[in-house]
């Protein structure tokens, strides 16, 4: 049961990046939206510092330490862990949060997509209290204690006149933790993992990535079906929710943001199976490049260049939650799934969120010196999933089994890429 479900949470999301497609010359510069609302709730990506600075990463409980560089970049290992400090306890999800307050303002009689503005006096204070109660049961989102830590900070430094010293710092951080708790979420799994891939191009794992077949060829035990949703897909009440365009005030938060499917950004709806499991979604795919500052150590004293990264950030698609549930097609003689009913719902999952991180890697040599690498990507990923409590109980798997599972499905995948 214990491997089930942690080979579920990893299959699931790294089966979610086929739908990312196109050219790498015609990747968007702009800002990745996706991951930027990501990096609200998951915990801060610390992977690649730790190996650039360290030359070695933890590599958690099932390798007994941390992992060399030297190893990474023979092909001997791919880092695949729980993470920093609070791994396995995934906090709860943003879109979580939003959905409980939502359910909760809605019980009590009063819309929650209604803005702050329109409503009476009473009311508004009605909703505040509301809100400060479900916030003691679910807790808040890093951004949250992020933005209150700058407020709070930028407000005493302006009442002393002068910058707060690190002491003072450091204790309004642990006053805002404590004010302002994030909660953990035991349904949830959240993950990272770190590989180094050799004699390849950052084009090339891109175009690895974007293939929509890709990983049904390798992984077809599990990937049951996978369909980018093309324009006659989509209902006239699927193209108003879709539309970037419609009234703000109408959406939750988690629902901003996302745009009309492009050569980009692409809806995948994906069913997956492992052993009795089903799991359906339609994920959200976006894809950026940026060019990203970086300072190399190199033999004529440190050099300013730039390095090329790309961001395939995905989650699951809010809008077609209601869209009703997928009824597949069956092909009689390869008994393989081949179309269906033209309904993309979830189906026994909440969250199915995450990303990769593809840039050239940086090399070492012997002297301390740094260059970027033609013929070796450094590749990164970080997901979170969340299934529907109904469907099964994550609460109490120990954290060893599901690291055991998890890290070998990941080195299988760094494996595919290599």
């Amino acid at each position: 049961m214990i491997l089930k479900y942690t080979f579920l949470a990893m299959i699931a999301s790294l089966l979610s990046l086929p739908a990312i497609a196109g050219s790498i010359d015609t990747l968007p510069t702009s800002a990745n939206k996706t991951k930027l609302y990501l990096d609200t709730y998951f915990h801060p990506e610390r992977l690649r510092s730790e190996l650039y600075q360290k030359d070695k990463v933890d590599a958690g409980n099932f390798y007994g330490g941390p992992v060399s560089r030297k190893d990474l970049e023979s092909g001997k290992a791919a880092v695949f862990r729980y993470g920093t400090g609070r791994f396995p306890s995934a906090i709860l999800a943003t879109s979580r949060i939003e959905k409980f307050q939502y359910d909760y303002l809605f019980d009590s009689g009063i819309d929650p997509t209604e803005p702050d503005e329109a409503l009476d006096e009473e009311t508004l204070r009605e909703k505040q209290e509301l809100l400060l109660a479900i916030r003691k049961k679910v807790g808040y989102t890093f951004a949250e204690q992020q933005k209150q830590f700058e407020e709070e900070r930028a407000a005493q430094e302006k009442k002393t006149n002068r910058t707060l010293t690190d002491p003072e710092i450091e204790k309004l951080k642990i006053s805002i933790a404590k004010r302002f708790p994030t909660f953990d979420d035991p349904q949830s799994d959240e993950t990272e993992g770190l590989a180094i891939i050799n004699n390849t191009h950052l084009d090339t794992v891109y175009s690895i990535i974007r293939d929509r077949d890709a990983y049904k060829k390798v992984l077809s035990e599990y990937f049951l079906y996978s369909y980018v949703l093309k324009d006659k897909d989509f209902t006239a009440q699927d193209r108003d929710l879709l539309n970037p365009n419609r009234d703000e005030d109408s959406l939750l938060p988690s629902e901003r943001g996302l745009g009309l499917p492009s050569e980009h950004n692409q809806i995948l709806f994906s069913q997956f199976k492992i052993t009795s499991y089903y799991l359906d979604y339609p994920c959200f795919n976006e894809a950026t490049q940026q060019d990203v500052p970086i300072t190399l150590h190199t033999k004529e004293g440190d050099k300013k260049t730039n390095l090329k990264r790309i961001i395939a950030a995905w989650r699951i698609d809010p809008r077609l939650k209601e869209d009703g549930r997928f009824v597949p097609t069956i092909d009689p003689q390869t008994k393989k799934i081949v179309g269906g009913n033209g309904k993309f719902g979830p189906k026994n999952i909440h969250v199915v969120d995450g990303y990769i991180l593809l840039e050239p890697y940086i090399v070492k040599d012997a002297q301390g010196f740094e260059s970027i690498s033609e013929t070796q990507v450094l590749a990164l990923y970080h997901a979170y999933m969340r299934i529907d409590d109904e469907y099964g109980d994550l609460t109490g798997l120990p954290q060893e089994e599901r690291e055991q599972a998890g890290r070998r499905f990941m080195s299988a995948m760094m494996n595919i890429l290599r």
